[in-house]
């Protein structure tokens, strides 16, 4: 479904491109979102990257009073993290989602387009 103005909406299934000028756009958009993605991807990696190092310190501790304040700083650090861990990894998932449409668009459009010339 496509707004009054053209613009892609996210429930859309992949849109048909029918000209040079809306693959345009359509590349302008994905030009456009795809840096805050990579953004989220470094951040979400790097959220994952320090829960993995308070693990790994966790289960190396040999002394139960280490494992004990080891396990009260992860359940601090996720408590602290969650709700930005949550909202950052839904906004991934749908900017994902948009981009992979905005890329398979242009792709159909590329190739229906270099297609006709080989006709």
């Amino acid at each position: 479904m496509r707004a009054d103005n053209g613009a892609l909406q996210q429930s859309d299934a992949v849109p048909t491109i029918l000209s040079q000028k809306a693959c345009l756009q359509y590349k302008a958009s994905f030009d456009k979102k795809f840096p805050r993605y990579q953004l989220l991807d470094r951040e979400l990696a790097e959220q994952t990257k320090l829960f993995e190092h308070l693990e790994a310190e966790y289960h190396a501790a040999l002394q139960p009073g280490e494992r004990a304040a080891l396990a009260r700083r992860i359940t601090l650090a996720f408590e602290e993290k969650q709700d930005d861990m949550r909202r950052k990894t839904e906004e991934y998932r749908a900017l994902h989602l948009e981009l992979k449409r905005l890329k398979q668009a242009v792709s159909q459009y590329v190739e229906r387009d270099h297609a006709s010339y080989e006709t």
